[in-house]
């Protein structure tokens, strides 16, 4: 019995191990950003952190898209019951925006405690604010959406064929692949707080910097795999977008496609007007006698 409880154990805390160090690898811990909102957060000062996470998003995906998907994260909102239970929410919490109808504005609440500080949607950033009232602890959560690595550039297809139209085919579709393409962004996710009030004087414990850092980092994670699920099919796009993309670019160079492609009608010779019809004629109908 005791052997077998000591290697379940064992396993579990090697399987904790591995993912721990998996998620410390994908959201590295990096320097507060500067200029940003959360660089200018006065309880900054006392203590602040932020991590990132490299990953693909469709091109232009909001702030906002990213804050809602924070919001309705799963362990978001499982500490925002605890909060609840724990009476931390005075005004309640309330319910989030479904996905893409989140509009975060100044002043707005979100969660137990938190409440928009600062949005600056042209930088992708946004800055909640947050004050425990029984403790007197103050502190911000901050997310920005920034740029990864750059696209590589696109170039015209060599003139391998004398057909020109089949080149320009060929540049379509490989101008189509590039507009389908995914941006590479970095999520970041950062936070602040000032321990004064509870502990005047002092930083915050080492043991709890620790603590602070690790769940900064599975908050970041949920929040992304929240984003990820909201944007599914806009991440992978069905045969329907990629068609109308391909006809977009095609249309605006001018260049003819088969319809195989454009799901248009067979090509095919139209028939004129004066053309005998193949067709029998219909008899007359018995109510013309």
């Amino acid at each position: 019995m005791l052997n077998t409880l000591g290697k379940s154990l064992a396993g579990l805390t090697a399987a904790g191990a591995l993912s721990l160090g998996y998620i410390s690898q994908r959201t590295p811990q990096i320097g507060v950003p500067t200029p940003s909102l959360l660089a200018s957060e006065p309880t900054a000062k006392a203590h602040a952190d932020a991590f990132a996470l490299s990953t693909s998003l469709p091109h232009g995906v909001s702030i906002d898209a990213f804050a809602s998907a924070f919001e309705r994260s799963p362990i978001f909102r499982l500490e925002q019951r605890i909060l609840q239970s724990a009476g931390r929410a005075p005004h309640g919490v309330p319910t989030p925006a479904s996905a893409g109808a989140a509009r975060f504005r100044s002043g707005q609440r979100m969660g137990a405690l938190w409440t928009v500080a600062g949005k600056d949607e042209p930088a992708r950033e946004i800055l909640f604010a947050w004050h425990d009232a029984k403790t007197g602890v103050r502190g911000s959560t901050w997310l920005r959406i920034a740029a990864g690595e750059p696209k590589p550039a696109t170039t015209p297809t060599p003139a391998v064929s004398t057909n020109a139209h089949l080149n320009n085919v060929k540049d379509v579709a490989r101008a189509a692949t590039a507009a389908l393409a995914p941006d590479s962004v970095v999520l970041q996710f950062g936070s602040s707080i000032d321990v004064s009030p509870v502990l005047p004087g002092a930083q915050m414990p080492s043991y709890a910097v620790v603590a602070h850092a690790l769940y900064s980092r599975v908050l970041l994670m949920n929040a992304a795999l929240q984003l990820w699920w909201d944007l599914r099919k806009t991440v992978q796009p069905g045969p329907a977008v990629a068609k109308a993309a391909v006809s977009s670019i095609a249309g605006a160079a001018g260049i003819p496609l088969p319809p195989q492609i454009t799901g248009g009608a067979p090509a095919g010779p139209t028939p004129t007007a004066n053309a005998p019809s193949s067709s029998p004629s219909p008899s007359p109908s018995p109510s013309s006698h």
